[in-house]
């Protein structure tokens, strides 16, 4: 039988099915009875293809469809980012890839590489099964031509035309033999694949010994019911049971799905394992099962490309199984792709926006060293060296950059703006930089970011020059940029430019806003407040302007409403700010924190202020907290960054450059005479960042070769 031009043989559905594997961050296992989930399921039906539906797993009705151009297999990471393959059986699809859609549980857009990617992989002719690895920031991906895995950072974009190289490559499986289904062991360090002839293979410690190359280190025969299975399309581990979906013969009512208890134990040696309990039968209705999820207190939710239908078989499997028919049905034409999320995301903060501390964490900074290496240096919170690494910039963009801004998002990622330091030419960027935390498999490029890891947004349709101060908004799926841009043509006027967490490249923005309120106004870095949807831009006139209903009204092409309110800080009487530079609102007591360079060309007049009651603020507004004097070590204090009512402070010019640490922020009036709790001295530091729980990399691990 002939479908998109591919025969549905084993090899077939390895391109065509290219099933899930499981999500390591174990958010499909939680109890948690009663809470709505939401199934979200791929189609590669003729009249769907790329089609995503999403709807809710209790009845499951409630569509919610977009096109993220996804007709295999996908998988969610922890940030709700959908990781999708896209197949060439489709005239729809010209090259085949992984298609990366953001915030996929709160949309409707189609694909719009304003918000997501298309990530074309080098040496990625036929992908089958996905799975997502956030500790190590990675995505691992069959191979049906070559007959491999391909481990792929989350953050890899490549450049526009040029594939992204794969960070590493496994050996091939022995001829004939096609990955299908992917599974991975966070706990154990286990790397599960099952492959067309129903055998599963098995890498230990995949990570530790250095995935590149790599070959199982055994082979499970895989016995359903005393019966061999025959074409193993899907794996998912929950806790120590290793659940499988075994497609049978093509388009026969031959289809099982089956759980294997105590998983850890039997792969450790090649042999015959035998799965514990398993649903199959003419009741089942299975055909070609093509992937499990679990939801609402772990009922078991199957899709089956061949039987057109996504089943809920409740608890039958955990209660033995058997010939058993399914509690629900829908039906949904050629399933292929399929996951579910339990409750709301899983990151309900971002780390810029901790308004109440956290014990584990390091403070990252940067600074533009002479030369052209760029440094991203970590203290721990008593500001103790860690330790950091060097790279450089200057390929990515054209020319020598600096680094203006850095933000480290809930995953380990770090974001920087970058420019050419001129505020009049060049163009700037915003770079991620993939987990350059404990995992990353290799180490930032000395020479220019990594396009195997990393990505980057820069060129003439992206409005960049002069980006400095941005807001990563990880649950809204957004980044706000605020561009400084001192040149001032028609077209590249200061303002303020969003995008989607996954566009890269020289792609135009999903939004910007032009109108600051007053011509010639600069803006200099931003923080977004999801609750109100508001956000309030810190600005080099000494003033904060804020814009009401942000995301909700003044984006969508470009807008020129105006800012609601303007704050102008004061002592009750004058405006006592100058050149505004940071700013952070902290939602739980509804205060601003702001720092202001002064001249900066003068190291000890800078100051912090605190703004209370911020929602209401509006014109002179007095500051309940003034830091400043020769005591504060505040000179060109460019950027702030607080854990609760602690605040770090990079300091650029007071002694050459320091990292400062302000207690007890909110509560100490106007001072003269305040110290730093506690400081460290560095070059020049540009930006400072919060990392809960994550540490730098400084050196190679299992460098591929």
């Amino acid at each position: 039988m002939k479908k998109f031009g591919l025969s549905l043989t084993s090899l077939g559905l390895a391109s065509l099915i290219s099933l899930v594997g499981c999500d390591d961050s174990g958010n499909e296992f939680v109890d948690n009875k009663f809470t709505p989930s939401q199934v979200i399921v791929a189609s590669a039906g003729p009249n769907s293809m790329g089609v995503v539906t999403q709807f809710d797993s209790r009845e499951l009705t409630g569509d919610s469809n977009f096109n993220p151009m996804v007709n295999g297999s996908l998988v969610i990471n922890g940030g709700d980012d959908l990781f999708g393959v896209t197949s060439s059986i489709s005239m729809a699809y010209t090259s085949p890839g992984i298609t990366v859609a953001t915030n996929v549980f709160n949309r409707s857009l189609n694909f719009n590489l304003s918000i997501d990617s298309k990530n074309v992989v080098a040496g990625l002719a036929g992908p089958t099964g996905i799975e997502n690895v956030d500790s190590r920031g990675m995505v691992l991906v069959g191979e049906s031509t070559s007959r491999t895995v391909f481990g792929i950072g989350q953050r890899a974009r490549g450049t526009d035309g040029t594939p992204a190289p794969a960070v590493f490559q496994t050996a091939a499986f022995a001829a004939s033999a096609v990955p299908l289904g992917i599974a991975y062991d966070n706990s154990n360090d286990r790397l599960y694949v099952s492959l067309n002839d129903g055998t599963i293979a098995v890498f230990d410690t995949f990570f530790a010994s250095g995935p590149s190359g790599a070959s199982p280190t055994s082979i499970l025969t895989i016995q359903i019911g005393g019966n061999a299975a025959v074409n193993i399309t899907f794996l998912k581990l929950n806790g120590d049971s290793l659940f499988l979906a075994d497609a049978g013969v093509q388009n026969v009512a031959d289809g099982a799905i089956a759980v294997i208890n105590g998983i850890t134990a039997k792969a450790g040696a090649t042999g015959t394992v035998s799965t514990n309990a398993r649903i199959s039968g003419t009741n089942s209705r299975l055909v070609d099962p093509t992937g499990i999820a679990f939801a609402n207190n772990n009922n078991l939710f199957v899709s089956d490309v061949g039987a057109n239908r996504v089943f809920n078989f409740g608890q039958s499997l955990a209660n033995g199984g058997g010939n058993v028919g399914p509690l629900q049905q829908r039906t949904v034409s050629m399933p292929t792709g399929f996951a579910s999320r339990i409750g709301g995301p899983k990151f309900t903060t971002d780390n810029n926006d901790l308004d109440s501390a956290v014990g584990d964490f390091t403070v990252i900074f940067t600074n533009n060293a002479s030369g052209t290496g760029r440094t991203l240096g970590q203290v721990d919170g008593g500001l103790a060296n860690i330790g950091g690494i060097t790279f450089t910039i200057d390929s990515d963009l054209g020319g020598p950059m600096n680094v203006e801004n850095c933000v480290v998002d809930n995953l380990g990622n770090v974001f920087v703006t970058a420019d050419d330091g001129s505020n009049t030419t060049g163009t700037g960027g915003l770079l991620s930089l993939g987990v350059p935390f404990n995992g990353r498999m290799s180490a930032i490029n000395p020479n220019n970011t990594g396009t195997d890891w990393d990505s980057v947004i820069t060129g003439g349709n992206t409005q960049f020059k002069n980006p400095k101060g941005f807001d990563v908004c990880r649950d809204r799926g957004v980044i706000i940029i605020v561009e400084n841009d001192q040149s001032s043509p028609a077209a590249d006027a200061p303002q303020i430019i969003v995008y989607g967490f996954n566009a890269s490249g020289n792609v135009t923005e999903f939004g910007r806003t032009t109108n600051l309120g007053l011509a010639g106004r600069r803006p200099w870095d931003c923080d977004y407040n999801k609750r109100d949807d508001r956000l309030y831009v810190a600005c080099t006139d000494g003033t904060l302007i804020v814009y009401d209903n942000f995301l909700t009204t003044k984006l969508g092409g470009t807008s020129s409403a105006a800012p609601e309110r303007v704050i102008t800080p004061s002592d009750g009487l004058l405006p006592i700010s100058v050149n505004l530079h940071g700013v952070i609102y902290n939602d739980a007591t509804d205060q601003l924190i702001l720092s202001d360079v002064g001249s900066a060309a003068v190291d000890d007049d800078g100051q912090i202020f605190v703004v209370n009651n911020a929602k209401f603020a509006n014109g002179l507004t007095k500051v309940s907290t003034r830091i400043r004097g020769a005591n504060s070590m505040l000179g060109n204090p460019v950027d702030i960054v607080n854990n609760g009512d602690t605040l770090f402070v990079a300091e650029k010019a007071n002694g050459g450059g320091r990292i400062l640490r302000f207690d007890n922020i909110f509560g100490r009036g106007d001072t003269m005479t305040a110290s730093p709790d506690a400081m460290i001295t560095t070059t020049a530091p540009e930006s400072v960042s919060i990392a809960p729980g994550l540490t730098l990399a400084p050196a190679p691990m299992n460098q591929p070769q």
